[in-house]
């Protein structure tokens, strides 16, 4: 009786949580959008343009001129000829310029998807009839990597299906993970993906950017793939997981999140048999981010060229598994920028008060 009273309390206190921090917030938010309209972007022509059929939209915020891996980005696609629309949240737009087709310099309105937005429909109102074949949707919420990351990319532009992700998500509703896809043109002009954004409310909250932008997308535009290809898939971490060695199996599974570590040693000590060992993985993140929790493993064994930087923060991993793994891997070029970036960012349960609930429930 006392467990399920305490479940009740906690579920309710959880709601009003959500109401205080989310709901209420965004929806005057969202109103006032309707009442004063969103913002327009200023326009900036940029330097490097290409006769490629193929356009990125990348999103950026940074205030302090181009960190490494944006480097690394921007020419892994200058030498793929792709032509770059710099969607600028934060930054000076003339630091841009010669590394990209245009920059759009937004005021974080709606943040990463709200600049996708504004992207979108400045692509389709001044360029909608130009040829082209694939649209690239990036952000900077990931490190990128040199090694392997031009091949990456040219198998997110590469293909003929509508839809091509880096990752997907069953956290909810199936979703394509909207830092890294593309979609072809015919898939870009389709009446789905342009209403879609007319009608999306730009609102400057996380929660709210997954809910309504990255999984509301999904959910808009799932009905109407008629092709999708992931580049990641957990099958492949199976088979992987399946072919190694005893000793590599062991090893494999400490670039796991702790949290699922923990749970898996247990059913290591019930059983021998590897298929349910797996099978117990992926229950366990059946509903979690793929690119958060098998990042390190997709890293060692798929060359994946990024990384979350949100690991610390969100609790995945400590900054000394990260390390670890960077110089086992040999990556260890900008581990000390990675080391800043973590301790600026530092780790979520550390906030206190109102924060730490709007961090546990995902509004920061």
């Amino acid at each position: 009786m006392e467990k399920e009273r305490r479940t009740r309390l906690g579920h309710f206190r959880r709601s009003l949580e959500l109401f205080a921090y989310y709901s209420l917030p965004c929806w005057f938010s969202s109103q006032r959008l309707r009442l004063q309209g969103t913002s327009t972007p200023r326009i900036f022509e940029g330097e490097c343009r290409f006769a490629s059929g193929d356009f990125v939209f990348l999103v950026v915020y940074q205030e302090n001129g181009i960190p490494w891996y944006l480097k690394n980005l921007l020419e892994a696609l200058g030498e793929l000829e792709l032509n770059v629309f710099i969607l600028l949240n934060a930054g000076e737009p003339l630091e841009w310029q010669k590394h990209c087709h245009t920059v759009l310099h937004c005021d974080n309105q709606g943040m990463d998807f709200g600049a996708y937005r504004q992207g979108v429909q400045y692509f389709t109102e001044k360029m909608g009839d130009r040829d082209f074949r694939r649209a690239l949707f990036l952000n900077d919420s990931v490190y990128y990597f040199r090694e392997g990351l031009k091949d990456w990319i040219s198998d997110l532009v590469s293909g003929e299906e509508d839809c091509i992700g880096a990752f997907g998500s069953w956290e909810y509703f199936f979703h394509i993970q909207s830092f890294a896809f593309s979609l072809s043109a015919e898939f870009f002009r389709s009446r789905g993906f342009q209403d879609f954004w007319k009608v999306y409310q730009p609102v400057s909250n996380r929660r709210w950017c997954i809910m309504k932008g990255e999984i509301g997308l999904s959910r808009t535009l799932m009905p109407q793939v008629q092709s999708l290809k992931l580049l990641f898939e957990t099958t492949r971490i199976r088979e992987l997981f399946m072919q190694m060695s005893a000793d590599e199996f062991a090893e494999s599974l400490e670039l796991l999140p702790y949290s699922i570590r923990r749970h898996l040693h247990k059913s290591m000590r019930a059983t021998e048999s590897r298929k349910m060992i797996l099978d117990s993985l992926f229950r366990l993140t059946y509903r979690c981010s793929p690119a958060h929790y098998f990042g390190l493993l997709a890293m060692k064994h798929l060359n994946l060229p990024i990384l979350k930087k949100d690991l610390v923060f969100r609790d995945t991993f400590t900054f000394e598994e990260i390390r670890h793994f960077l110089v086992d891997l040999g990556r260890t070029e900008n581990l000390r920028d990675m080391e800043l970036d973590f301790m600026r960012k530092g780790h979520g349960s550390s906030l206190q008060g109102r924060e730490r609930r709007k961090f546990l429930l995902g509004v920061v």
